[in-house]
């Protein structure tokens, strides 16, 4: 039996499990938990591991997973921190970890797929010519839409950069979103495909370029979230 009267700190029984599986666990599943430990080095660096929340599952799976899906699988992510938080109860006596997975895992699960799809989507909106980095592939045809779709920029071309929340459909396909921080409305052009996977709430980074008749269009996604990620930014 552990003692639990001295302070076990998370970080270091992150550090601990990502030693332990590079035995056990794909390349893949190990890259996913390595940047799971980067997130806690960045955030939580001095905190009891019995002090390991669902707050913590939570900011990660909406920032970092949406962030990483164009090039690691969502499965890969969920086993790797479902048998962190099994490693959790069974060598530090922390079974909460197990109620806490669980519970994340409840919630979570259906945003985490439909935000996936959601940028696998806008990829071939957006003419995104990179189709796999593991292994890489890429899509000339894409390519080449790609450029003529940028080809008309000029210096005179008007655009935005930042957060948007997503706050109205306004026709099958286009949104009325809201730049965060800032209160301005923009109507947004994309297809039938996209608006019947958005929600009302979700948010996205991304540039912006208008176009003629005072609507605009996404020159560049920088990522796409659920609701839940507005309390971390």
């Amino acid at each position: 039996m552990l003692d639990l009267n001295y302070d076990i700190y998370l970080l270091d029984v992150v550090s601990e499990y990502r030693e332990a599986i590079k035995q056990t666990k794909s390349k893949e599943q190990q890259y996913c938990f390595t940047i799971f430990y980067f997130y806690c080095k960045k955030y939580y660096t001095t905190l009891s591991l019995y002090d390991f929340d669902s707050e913590i599952l939570e900011r990660f799976l909406v920032i970092y997973i949406p962030e990483n899906s164009y090039k690691l699988s969502n499965i890969a992510f969920f086993d790797c921190l479902k048998d962190f938080c099994q490693f959790m109860a069974g060598k530090y006596d922390f079974h909460n970890a197990t109620e806490i997975w669980n519970g994340i895992w409840g919630t979570m699960k259906k945003d985490i797929e439909r935000i996936t799809a959601i940028l696998k989507e806008f990829s071939i909106f957006l003419c995104e010519p990179v189709v796999s980095y593991k292994p890489l592939i890429i899509d000339f045809e894409l390519y080449k839409k790609r450029k003529n779709r940028t080809a008309y920029k000029t210096a005179f071309d008007v655009s935005e950069v930042g957060y948007f929340e997503v706050v109205e459909f306004f026709t099958n396909n286009s949104i009325v979103v809201r730049k965060m921080f800032s209160g301005r409305h923009i109507k947004i052009n994309l297809n039938t495909n996209l608006i019947s996977q958005i929600t009302i709430g979700d948010i996205f980074f991304a540039q912006l370029r208008q176009k003629p008749f005072l609507t605009w269009e996404i020159e560049e996604l920088k990522g796409f979230y659920c609701a839940k990620v507005a309390r971390y930014i």
